[in-house]
């Protein structure tokens, strides 16, 4: 006699809902749930500690702040989307369960408590283990391995993503009915939303930390600084040689860049800009001159004639260098880099090209907006403090493409009634 929960198992799979990618999950997942020996009887115990419980939240705090105002909601609209039993939830990245709510009705209600583990390790083939191992959503049923406790149950699952696409969550519905489109894309919805949220909140606090730090760093320089300026000119006085006085000289120099430097640190952490008038052409000319040499990658610049912008030399020198020399770093075989300033409609457009490489297709997402690297020992924060100078102390827009045939090219835009905001409000 047929198994009647095994012939419906064997209906799912073999049915026309079921295609390509999706269905080749479904199946790898059932096998190796096979060869697990998964069964109902083993699931009890596959729960984290209370310690370990916890630690979870804490790590998680941002994703579940966001995620739980939206998943009371939608236990609201629960029994308009199914009458049956059903619960909907958030899984960490492991499969641990964060939250949920609502109720299945069933004797595996206890499977479904918060800190229990639903990766497919430990209840075999389900749709927060399938979305977790394929970052894709997944609708499964209730698979044979559960025998009668959850043979009539739907499962569904969308994953949480962070800024570089890696997996950090999910959230999942399971219910007895087959969910009608408009549920299942509703988890969607929330997780595009969540996504979003997440991404904009880890930006606004790398945004204050850059400007935290750089307010830190303009305090604790400057005082020494104007200490060292007055000490060189007390020097320069006494210092009879011109060789001798040469050197002071040049001392001064660096040091009064020093202190330019500092005020625009200044800039960054929230004080006024010293914005002014520059030549763009004049200005990568010598941006390009001070550039270190990189054996094999040659710079160079393309200015329309006569083309001026409002901003600070000092931080859009920064900004621009530091897109240059991620440039030079990534052409490890040599290549060309081309920085060319160029007139739009609205203001000015700088833009930083290489033929290197380029930006993997993963991170791209995530540039400007955490501290993002492809070098084995880089800090990240280089794109971010290019996106601060260009935003915070510009008003303007910094981009990414890709170049052809390889390569990336990095905008800045730059407008002038942008900059007179951001100068105007900080005066404010």
């Amino acid at each position: 006699m047929v198994d009647p929960v095994q012939a419906e198992w064997a209906r799912f799979i073999a049915g026309e809902s079921l295609k390509g990618d999706v269905k080749e999950w479904i199946r790898q997942s059932w096998w190796r749930s096979q060869e697990a020996k998964v069964s109902y009887e083993d699931f009890s115990g596959r729960r984290v500690s209370d310690e370990e419980f916890h630690r979870r939240t804490l790590v998680h705090a941002d994703m579940m702040s966001l995620a739980i105002p939206h998943l009371d909601w939608l236990e609201t609209l629960l029994p308009t989307i199914t009458s049956s039993g059903s619960k909907v939830g958030l899984v960490d990245n492991e499969g641990i369960l964060l939250y949920e709510v609502g109720d299945l009705r069933s004797t595996i209600e206890g499977l479904f408590q918060p800190g229990c583990d639903l990766s497919e390790s430990s209840i075999g083939t389900f749709a927060v283990g399938l979305t977790l191992l394929s970052g894709e959503p997944m609708s499964v049923h209730g698979a044979e391995h559960y025998g009668l406790a959850l043979h009539d149950f739907h499962s569904y699952a969308v994953p949480l993503k962070d800024e570089l696409g890696d997996i950090v969550g999910a959230f999942f519905m399971i219910c007895r009915k087959r969910l009608q489109p408009h549920g299942s894309s509703m988890l969607c919805h929330l997780a595009r939303f969540i996504n979003k949220e997440l991404i904009q909140r880890k930006n606004t606090e790398a945004i204050g930390l850059l400007a935290r730090m750089s307010s830190f760093i303009a305090h604790e320089l400057g005082n020494p600084l104007t200490v060292l300026k007055g000490s060189l000119g007390l020097l320069a006085r006494r210092v009879s040689d011109e060789r001798g006085l040469e050197m002071v000289r040049r001392c001064e120099r660096i040091t009064e860049q020093m202190v330019a430097l500092v005020k625009d640190l200044r800039a960054l952490g929230g004080a006024r800009a010293d914005l002014q008038r520059i030549n763009v052409k004049e200005f990568l000319e010598n941006l390009v001159y001070s550039l270190p040499v990189s054996p094999g990658v040659c710079v160079r610049a393309t200015c329309d004639p006569w083309l001026t912008v409002l901003g600070s030399p000092t931080l859009l020198n920064m900004a621009i260098e530091n897109l240059v020399r991620n440039a030079q770093d990534a052409m490890v075989d040599g290549g060309q880099v081309d920085i060319i300033a160029e007139r739009t409609p609205v203001g000015v457009r700088i833009s930083v090209c290489d033929n290197g490489p380029g930006i993997p297709v993963a991170m791209r997402g995530g540039l400007f907006h955490c501290a993002v690297t492809t070098k084995q020992r880089g800090s990240g924060m280089g794109l971010l403090l290019v996106r601060s100078i260009v935003e915070n102390a510009h008003g303007g827009r910094v981009s990414y493409a890709p170049n052809r045939p390889h390569g990336s090219v990095f905008h800045i835009d730059l407008t002038e009634r942008a900059a007179e905001h951001v100068t105007s409000q900080r005066i404010s």
